[in-house]
């Protein structure tokens, strides 16, 4: 609380010696204008430039700009950059304001990203996205199973623990019966996470949750010492869940990825089985020959996790893409055979 008094006294200390120093330019100013004096002029342009770093230092103050961050410089520069070339849909006036957006979050975090976040599909958001709308009645068994990684992964790290995840869980249909068979046959946990999960004595709390507004208050009392003494034990397991998240997210994402980008009249795709490399066979309208393009997919934010990342389709490090022409798709196969079995094709 003292803490508290003495920043307030400060800010007011400041605005007090802020509005005195307007009142001194205002007032030589004024007398300048009734009869000049080299005195008054000397203090009316001394306080103009006051009153002008007074307002800078208000702004940066009332917006907590940090001093290292406050004059942008080539790392906001190199990060605006890229992210207007990975969002080439933006209109101008989009653009204006995102810009307007990116340099204020910058000053404040030295990164544009809370600035974009909604402008952005990551692994971790489209996925989600999707478990957020968690649908149970026409959910498959892996996606249940995905469901409960999703609400276990995410309650641990915003602090839920098991409580908040068993919370969730029993919002759902799902009897014990079934939670236990899609844990104990889900490649999503270790051993380990299974044995707590399951634990005999957790049956009794699934149940609770699933019958929570008819509970004795000896039984609320249960629950309670639950969410004491038990619901943090998952915290011991966050790197592992973090790192099957992630997994399970990218290799989502690079599925939505999969046709994105590809040049118009493509007749033929074939794809890596992990889905960051593939072979595009098209036709070229102004030559009537087919084209091949090799490309790699890259994740652009390298300093962040590739969940958080965005990424796309890029030309292979040493591949002449489209430099050849081809009479026929045929053609174009035969020339490219070693690179094309070693892919699978895909359906368009």
């Amino acid at each position: 609380m003292g803490k508290i008094r003495k920043d307030v006294l400060v800010e007011l200390l400041y605005l007090f010696l802020f509005l005195a120093v307007v009142v001194i330019w205002g007032t030589s100013t004024v007398l300048l204008f009734i009869e000049y004096s080299t005195f008054w002029a000397v203090i009316s342009v001394v306080s103009y430039f006051s009153v002008f770093v007074g307002v800078f230092l208000i702004e940066k103050h009332t917006n907590n700009y940090k001093w290292k961050f406050l004059f942008l410089g080539k790392n906001f520069k190199e990060q605006a950059t890229k992210f207007f070339a990975m969002h080439p849909e933006l209109t101008k006036k989009e653009k204006k304001s995102m810009l307007k957006t990116m340099k204020r979050t910058y000053r404040q975090t030295g990164s544009i990203r809370f600035a974009v976040y909604h402008y952005q599909t990551t692994p971790y958001k489209l996925w989600a996205e999707d478990y957020s709308a968690f649908n149970y009645g026409n959910a498959l068994e892996n996606q249940k199973a995905e469901y409960m990684l999703f609400s276990l992964q995410m309650n641990t790290d915003m602090g839920g623990g098991l409580y908040r995840f068993f919370e969730n869980i029993t919002n759902e249909p799902f009897t014990y019966k079934e939670y236990k068979k899609l844990i104990k046959g889900s490649k999503l946990f270790s051993k380990e996470i299974k044995e707590l999960l399951l634990k005999p004595e957790y049956e009794k709390i699934f149940e609770y949750f699933k019958k929570y507004y008819t509970l004795s208050d000896e039984e609320h009392k249960e629950l309670e010492n639950f969410e004491l003494n038990d619901s943090n034990l998952v915290a011991e397991f966050d790197v592992e869940l973090y790192n099957a998240v992630e997994e399970l997210s990218v290799k989502n994402y690079l599925e939505y990825k999969e046709r994105e980008s590809l040049p118009p009249y493509a007749e033929k795709l074939y794809m890596s089985k992990d889905k960051t490399k593939r072979i595009v066979i098209f036709k070229d309208t102004q030559t009537n020959t087919y084209k091949i393009n090799e490309e790699s997919f890259v994740f652009y934010d390298l300093e962040s996790s590739a969940m958080h990342s965005e990424g796309g389709w890029l030309p292979a490090p040493g591949v002449a893409s489209g430099s050849s022409f081809y009479e026929s798709v045929e053609l174009a196969i035969q020339d490219n055979r070693k690179e094309i079995e070693k892919l699978e094709e895909i359906s368009l």
